[in-house]
């Protein structure tokens, strides 16, 4: 509950300059070349959303929340994947992989849909799954209700294959 109660306060410039601070970090610790954001849910929004102010080679956003329509106060102002957002996406290089259930309450088919075309218009590489009969969190253990081990183990092995794909990514 605190979490949704810090969310309402939170500013497009707020994830941006909070992931631009790790990216930084990250590198000074000697973390190589790439530049991803790993994010689920409301983090998957962060991500596509940093994904529009910075240079990502990737963001992995599992059953992201508000990417199209607002629904949070920061999601009302700057839904990250409106026809401009997409558009910055593509302008930084930045391939999007996406990963959600097909029953997903929070991400409904009909809104992925919207979502790969949005991004294919805008010319972003992507690589959107859809897992069949798996709910919205089903990454989660520590919610056996809706956790798909199967589904987990393949999301998991796409989201490392992606971060590995970065060691080959030229420093800018």
């Amino acid at each position: 509950m605190e979490g949704f109660e810090l969310l309402g306060s939170l500013t497009a410039e707020q994830v941006t300059a909070d992931t631009a601070a790790a990216l930084a970090l990250g590198a000074s610790l000697g973390g190589g070349p790439g530049r991803a954001f790993v994010g689920f849910s409301v983090g998957g929004h962060l991500g596509l959303l940093a994904g529009t102010r910075l240079p990502l080679d990737v963001v992995a956003a599992c059953y992201p929340t508000w990417t199209l329509e607002g629904g949070t106060p920061l999601a009302d102002d700057h839904p990250p994947l409106t026809e401009r957002g997409a558009a910055a996406l593509a302008a930084h290089g930045t391939t999007v992989l996406g990963l959600v259930g097909a029953e997903d309450h929070i991400v409904p088919p009909e809104q992925w849909e919207r979502i790969t075309e949005r991004l294919t218009t805008a010319g972003v590489g992507h690589d959107l799954v859809t897992y069949a009969g798996v709910p919205h969190g089903f990454l989660c253990a520590d919610r056996p209700a809706t956790h798909r081990p199967a589904e987990t183990a393949d999301a998991f092995a796409r989201i490392l294959a992606a971060l590995a794909g970065l060691s080959a990514v030229p420093t800018v």
